[in-house]
């Protein structure tokens, strides 16, 4: 997320003007962003003009930084590991903060840079776009996202939502329990291997089976056949 300070002096515009004053020669420079924030950061406009003067430097340089679209869009979640109304919501949010983030201007610079090295000391001050204010990358705007829709609900209300979708999960994964039981083809798969093999058939016959199944609680999908080989063999 981008750094701003309530104490900035000087807007993202004015530090743009002033830097192409023609009383002040800049050069345009390329450095690592994460060299240039060790050094000393001057929290103020004014701070950093203070000691630019008393250092008698003349060298000024400048940099710009700039934000890609596609390291803040969030691709909207599919799976089952939250209840479905809390799975709706986010992905709700997730669109909001995607159409938000594609109406901005990503050829805008969203920072620039003025620095110069004194007695070997590299010291700087930033300005930043305000246009880009709040906008997080996908990773952290997607984890706040996620935060902000369960904050909706108590804790009560989202016991009661899993249990809803628990119970709803183990019902449709004992029907597919039932249906594997009743066919005979499963009957003659007598061993681990043939009854991955019979497994994998199924899923490619029924692909919205694997979903179902991975949140299940058995882990390997082969060990939720070997578990209904059991129920077979126990019957």
């Amino acid at each position: 997320m981008i750094e701003y300070r309530e104490d900035d002096d000087i807007s993202y515009l004015d530090l743009e003007n002033w830097i192409n004053d023609e009383n002040n020669l800049f050069i345009n420079a390329i450095i690592d962003f994460s060299v240039l924030v060790k050094g000393i950061k001057f929290m103020t406009f004014k701070s950093f003009q203070k000691a630019l003067k008393s250092s008698g430097e003349i060298l000024v340089m400048q940099m710009h930084t700039y934000f890609d679209l596609e390291g803040h869009l969030i691709p909207k979640i599919n799976n089952s590991r939250y209840p479905k109304r809390i799975h709706e919501e986010i992905n709700k949010e997730i669109q909001k903060h995607n159409d938000e983030v594609a109406r901005l201007n990503w050829r805008d610079p969203t920072g620039i840079h003025i620095y110069f090295v004194h007695n070997g000391v590299l010291m700087y001050y930033s300005g930043w776009n305000d246009h880009f204010y709040g906008i997080d990358d996908a990773e952290t705007a997607l984890e706040l996202i996620k935060d902000e829709v369960s904050d909706r609900y108590s804790e009560d209300e989202l016991n009661k939502m899993e249990k809803e979708e628990d119970d709803e999960r183990k019902a449709e994964i004992d029907l597919v329990t039932k249906s594997i039981l009743e066919d005979k083809q499963f009957h003659e798969c007598t061993n681990h291997s043939l009854r991955s093999m019979y497994l994998d058939e199924l899923l490619k016959k029924h692909p919205e089976y694997r979903e179902k199944l991975r949140y299940s609680g058995f882990g390997k999908l082969t060990n939720y056949i070997d578990y209904v080989w059991k129920i077979y063999k126990n019957r």
